[in-house]
């Protein structure tokens, strides 16, 4: 029962936080926060930590873009956790180990595709 109310507030996580993403983009006056940091991409000023391992801090819509990519490595640990008969915790280190491979290949692809 746990794994499917985690499994539901996921998909509404993501829902929400994918809504605000496009908010950000096409209605910044409506975004929840109105801050510099919520609304402004600064992608060119930011350094490596900011930008590869740490990119959902860099601004508001990486950080809903992230926390919806974390809910979406979370329903994959639930699945993987239940499949197997782990503890329903295991989903939350999953998730991270998902979220991170994720990002690796995201950024490899990324700049190969920008090599050429």
């Amino acid at each position: 029962m746990i794994e499917i109310i985690i499994a539901l507030t996921a998909l509404l996580f993501a829902a929400i936080f994918n809504s605000e993403m496009d908010t950000i983009k096409f209605r910044p006056q409506q975004a929840w926060s109105q801050s510099d940091w919520w609304l402004r991409n600064k992608w060119d000023k930011y350094n490596w930590w900011l930008k590869v391992p740490f990119s959902f801090l860099s601004d508001g819509w990486h950080f809903c873009k992230g926390v919806q990519e974390y809910c979406y490595a979370l329903l994959f640990g639930l699945v993987v956790t239940l499949t197997f008969s782990f503890p329903f915790w295991y989903a939350f280190l999953i998730a991270v180990i998902v979220y991170a491979v994720r990002g690796i290949i995201w950024e490899f692809f990324y700049k190969l595709k920008n090599e050429f």
